[in-house]
């Protein structure tokens, strides 16, 4: 009892299954109903579909060779993977088990845990399109743009100082100073004043200021 208890309130799905194609389960706890739509009952003895059937079908060989490559070594298996549901959804799932070994060495099944991770697969991913989307965006536009460390003094340009400006990035200095020695001395002044204060306020700051291009010709102004 104590231990059906602790297995119902199990954030996904334990389980004990026999090492075959179909993974055929043995023991399955409670949370298979949430975590794919079917009962335990269902998966038990695949008396409705096998958990195989579940695994989505472009990831079913590699799971089985990646178990197959832990059980030698008898170590543990864990890996993410798609699982299709009762209902036909797509899930993100990860999976942690390992092999049950009898006294003679011999293999008696597989028990291990698989929880939903779809949520953090998809975050994890909208993550990754955003940053995409934000780096093609500085390699595209127009708009001289800069990432500067204040703690390190660190600078990273993006390609439009070579489009607008004509200097290659490779000539660019890391630090401030090479952008300081490109505005223009009627404006450098000035420019100090009015970036300083805001700057070490944490407010934003903004200037216009002439910069000079790689041809040696003052640009209009930037702000």
């Amino acid at each position: 009892r104590q231990l059906a208890t602790l297995m119902s309130n199990l954030f996904g799905m334990a389980y004990r299954c026999r090492n075959d194609r179909f993974w055929t389960m043995e023991l399955v706890s409670e949370g298979c109903q949430e975590l794919t739509g079917y009962a335990p009952s269902d998966l038990l003895g695949n008396s409705v579909v096998a958990y195989d059937d579940v695994v989505h079908p472009d990831d079913r060989l590699r799971l089985h060779r990646e178990v197959e490559e832990a059980l030698p070594l008898a170590r543990p298996y864990e890996f993410t993977y798609r699982i299709v549901t009762a209902a036909g959804a797509l899930k993100w799932v990860w999976e942690r088990g390992r092999g049950v070994f009898g006294p003679d060495g011999e293999l008696l099944a597989l028990e291990g845990f698989i929880a939903d991770v779809t949520a953090a697969r998809e975050a994890t991913e909208a993550l990754r399109t955003s940053e995409e989307r934000y780096r093609l965006a500085l390699q595209a536009t127009q708009e001289i743009m800069y990432d500067w460390d204040i703690g390190s003094g660190r600078i990273v340009w993006n390609p439009a100082v070579t489009r607008v400006l004509g200097w290659p990035l490779e000539e660019f200095g890391d630090t401030l100073d090479a952008w300081g020695d490109l505005i223009h001395p009627d404006d450098a002044a000035r420019v100090g004043a009015e970036l300083d204060a805001p700057v070490a306020s944490g407010e934003v700051c903004t200037s216009e200021y002439r910069p000079r291009r790689k041809s040696g010709e003052w640009a209009p102004a930037l702000d």
